[in-house]
């Protein structure tokens, strides 16, 4: 290496040197070319991708869209973006249709540029809804079949679900501020008449209708049936599981009601249907 070479080469390693100490001094090491800085936490972590992207917009999880006031709940082991006069439906709430809800795990508020993101929840809030309807999704079937060993099963399923109304989302200390409106509240229709189910002291318009026409009621049923309370189809038609579980657990009915779908029976000679055995659509043409 030739003289000038040489001092060239030491005026370099003596400028990055300074340089390098010149930035220890202000505080600020250097750090190579490659190194990367830490990410910070994720504000949203927790939350569901489809829902970072509803409170986040499509445009990039950078960017958050002004709402006036929203959040995140989870109910029914799903989360759902809510806002005030949003109607949804989710996993069976109890309660009648008309009632008020109100969900208290809030994973997330936002609204008015700011959003606060719970661990896991936010202390104090919660979300106040209105329920709307009570019934059930659509009929989903589960087939399974074994080849060559002439296996079939066949299974259908309906979920229970809630229709809500969201009120008003609340923060921490809010008072709920909003009444029910009961718009849009569709109330439980019954089977039969559309009644709910009743046990009377006597027949109505002192006529007890035919209750033998079902199959699997004589006349000691019949007796038992009155004395029971129970003197129509319709009462019959509008029993609910619960209100066959009180029948059958007094022993009066050796769990016929369920095995001889005397339910069912009941709101097909309601619908004008013939009765099921024989001897009944004779025993029904004979008495017309």
């Amino acid at each position: 290496m030739s003289t000038g070479t040489s001092r060239s080469f030491h005026f370099k390693l003596t400028l990055a040197a300074s340089s390098k100490i010149t930035r220890l001094i202000a505080g600020t090491p250097s750090a190579p070319a490659w190194h990367t800085p830490p990410e910070a936490p994720d504000p949203l972590h927790g939350i569901s991708s489809s829902l970072q992207t509803s409170v986040c917009g499509a445009a990039g999880r950078g960017k958050r869209w002004e709402y006036d006031m929203y959040a995140v709940i989870k109910t029914g082991g799903k989360q759902y973006r809510v806002a005030a006069d949003d109607v949804l439906k989710v996993e069976k709430l109890d309660g009648n249709p008309g009632a008020a809800v109100q969900f208290g795990e809030v994973l997330m508020l936002g609204g008015t540029g700011s959003v606060t993101v719970g661990k896991p929840t936010v202390s104090g809030a919660s979300v106040t809804a209105e329920i709307l309807e009570q019934g059930r999704g659509p009929k989903l079937i589960n087939f399974k079949k074994r080849r060559r060993k002439n296996s079939r099963r066949k299974k259908g399923h309906r979920q229970d679900l809630t229709t809500v109304r969201i009120m008003e989302v609340l923060g921490a200390g809010q008072k709920a501020s909003k009444e029910l409106t009961g718009v849009g509240v569709k109330a439980r229709r019954f089977r039969g008449s559309g009644r709910r189910f009743e046990l009377l002291k006597s027949a109505e318009g002192g006529q007890a209708d035919d209750l033998s026409l079902i199959g699997g009621v004589g006349p000691k049923f019949a007796e038992e049936l009155h004395k029971a309370g129970i003197f129509h189809l319709w009462q019959i038609a509008a029993l609910t599981k619960q209100n066959v579980e009180a029948l059958e657990a007094k022993g009066q009915f050796s769990h016929r009601i369920q095995r001889d779908e005397w339910v069912m029976q009941a709101q097909e000679l309601l619908d004008g249907k013939p009765p099921r055995a024989k001897i009944d659509r004779d025993h029904a043409a004979t008495s017309a």
